[in-house]
């Protein structure tokens, strides 16, 4: 069986640099724009490119992530990959996708938007206070940069999207506990309850988890 860990990083990782190419390409029109119309014009002609690139975001990343879940998928028992498939759920993990990549991306684009009109308004009114802040800020109010949020966001999914394919497994073969899957061998024989899960998903199983739902625990 392959390692879902591994499986977790290496697709997590290239997400996000794709991103980081569109978002590259995303600061080359607002550079582009900025220098050649600093106004309510070139402001709305930067938004509506930039909002082509959002949307050819969000489908790569929709492609990429499908792939990671293949991926992660092809790492399960024969018994539960069997059950994944049986039970698809592809277009409710797309539409996931693509609102959390969408929502992302806005972001990124309203940030670059921004920093377009201080930027006019400055060079109007002879100010100099602009000051970018190029960074994602979520519902805490905790600020990241954009690499760091893509890698985490996805991470996140996929993390829930294996564990969730092994609780619906567990639940319809009537196991009630399962063990961890860990690169930390002392924390193997770590027994939960499956209907515990809801109130420990977000201490154990957070973006950068190295633990993931083993198997069901058949030792008792």
């Amino acid at each position: 069986m392959s390692n879902p860990i591994t499986i977790l990083d290496e697709h997590s990782v290239a997400i996000a640099r794709s991103l980081d190419i569109m978002i590259l390409s995303t600061e080359s029109l607002f550079e582009k724009f900025v220098r050649e119309d600093p106004s309510l014009r070139g402001l709305k002609t930067f938004w509506s490119h930039a909002s082509e690139i959002r949307e050819r975001s969000v489908e790569l990343v929709v492609s990429k992530m499908l792939t990671a879940r293949n991926d992660l998928r092809a790492s399960l028992s024969d018994s539960e990959r069997l059950h994944s498939e049986t039970h698809d759920d592809t277009e409710m993990f797309i539409h996931s996708v693509r609102e959390a990549f969408r929502a992302f991306m806005s972001q990124v684009q309203t940030i670059y938007a921004k920093r377009f009109r201080d930027i006019a308004a400055a060079r109007v009114f002879g100010s100099d206070t602009y000051n970018p802040d190029p960074r994602i800020v979520t519902g805490s109010g905790r600020k990241w940069n954009f690499t760091d949020y893509a890698f985490l966001t996805a991470r996140q999914m996929l993390v829930d999207w294996y564990n969730t394919s092994k609780l619906d497994y567990l639940t319809e073969n009537g196991y009630t506990e399962f063990t961890l899957y860990t690169l930390n061998p002392e924390l193997m024989n770590e027994v939960y309850k499956v209907e515990d899960y809801p109130s420990i998903a977000e201490k154990l199983f957070h973006p950068r988890t190295t633990k993931l739902i083993g198997g069901p625990n058949v030792s008792t």
